[in-house]
């Protein structure tokens, strides 16, 4: 592995540039009410139920009269992309679902809040703290992609303190001894450990060979500036802020470390899996949607700048030439979820100790919704 700066986009794009939460867990309370919306290893195998080749695409049911309320838990992050699309192109309206964004300021409180029928979707993290509530009988399902980092899409990066590297303290990954690497709290607890564990690896060093610090990630551009941090993994847009400000140099995407770690999921509740499983169906095949035109959009270059205008007016991130400048979020156009990442993470919690009981991901996941969306819908071209 080697240095590799990120190409710099103007400042001025990033005076309005605020934090993208991928999943992180806090402390702190959700809103008080609900808001409604304006309308170095080898690659982990992908082992998801596979659709028989000579089906025949199915019509899709027509929807109800009067539109199902439907409550999403979210962060306003730009990983909730195929959400907003569907949102304000009527692809929920389309399929019957009065579709609310309620926004949470706390990944913690969006599980609990699944369980107890307040929520009946949310855009969740397969993290330790999502695992362990499961294994307490916690009763949700991850069932479509809402965050993935296949190749070209390292929305996710570790930094490296840009004198580190001009003065040539910093090389490649056995220059990490002896640094102060910061990622998000809890240690050993989220997304961002299992590929740092093989940039390490990679290198023969353990995390004995460096010195840890949780710290939040609108604070890590901070820290690297101030120079009590030397290394971090960060998320877009705030990776791209600290290439162009001149604060770090991006050297590693986790799509090179980690090709197609899953970091988040769409989440049903019981209020869907158990009450009302065909709005569940509903739901899906407006997400697809959503997923596809995203995907044409940052994939194809097809109508990008109307979708990062879309997403800037939804998510935290407010300007859309910085949503068309940043590394975008991987969302599979299919909605499938990769379990293998998700049983090689938790094994990686157990190890840690941040999973005392481990669950069964294959229960966890039910891709019967994605299935049956793709039968209305057929595969993405």
């Amino acid at each position: 592995m080697t240095i590799r700066s990120a190409s710099a986009a103007p400042s001025s794009l990033f005076a309005a540039a605020v934090m993208l939460i991928a999943g992180a867990c806090g402390a702190a309370q959700p809103p008080a009410g609900p808001e409604r919306a304006a309308a170095t290893a080898a690659p982990v195998a992908r082992t998801t139920a596979a659709m028989p080749g000579e089906e025949a695409v199915a019509v899709t049911p027509a929807p109800p009269a009067e539109p199902e309320p439907v409550r999403y838990a979210g962060q306003s992050s730009a990983s909730d992309a195929g959400i907003f699309v569907a949102m304000e192109r009527g692809y929920f309206l389309e399929q019957g679902v009065r579709f609310e964004y309620v926004p949470f300021a706390s990944a913690s409180e969006m599980v609990p809040a699944l369980a107890t029928r307040q929520m009946e979707a949310a855009g969740l993290a397969v993290n330790a703290a999502t695992i362990n509530a499961v294994a307490r009988g916690i009763e949700i399902k991850a069932v479509a992609d809402k965050g993935s980092l296949p190749p070209g899409f390292g929305w996710e990066a570790f930094l490296v303190r840009k004198e580190l590297v001009d003065s040539g303290r910093f090389r490649d990954a056995t220059s990490l001894r002896g640094l102060v690497f910061a990622s998000t709290p809890p240690i050993n607890a989220g997304a961002s450990f299992p590929p740092l564990q093989r940039v390490l690896a990679s290198a023969g060093l353990t995390e004995s060979d460096l010195r840890l610090e949780a710290i939040s990630f609108p604070e890590i551009n901070a820290a690297l500036a101030g120079g009590s941090v030397d290394a971090a993994f960060q998320l877009e847009p705030l990776v791209t802020a600290a290439v162009e400000q001149g604060i770090a140099t991006r050297w590693l995407g986790v799509d090179e470390v980690y090709p197609y770690q899953q970091v988040a999921v769409l989440g049903y509740g019981p209020s869907i899996g158990q009450d009302q499983p065909a709005l569940g169906h509903a739901i899906m095949r407006a997400y697809l949607k959503g997923l596809r035109d995203y995907n044409r959009a940052f994939r194809d270059g097809i109508g990008k700048a109307e979708i990062a205008a879309i997403i800037a007016k939804h998510s935290t991130v407010k300007n859309p030439a910085v949503v068309e400048a940043m590394t975008p979020v991987g969302l599979d156009p299919d909605g499938r979820i990769n379990v293998d990442s998700l049983i090689e993470d938790q094994r990686f919690y157990v190890e840690k100790g941040t999973v005392p009981t481990p669950v069964d991901m294959h229960q966890l996941v039910d891709h019967s919704y994605v299935e049956a969306a793709l039968r209305a819908l057929g595969p993405a071209q």
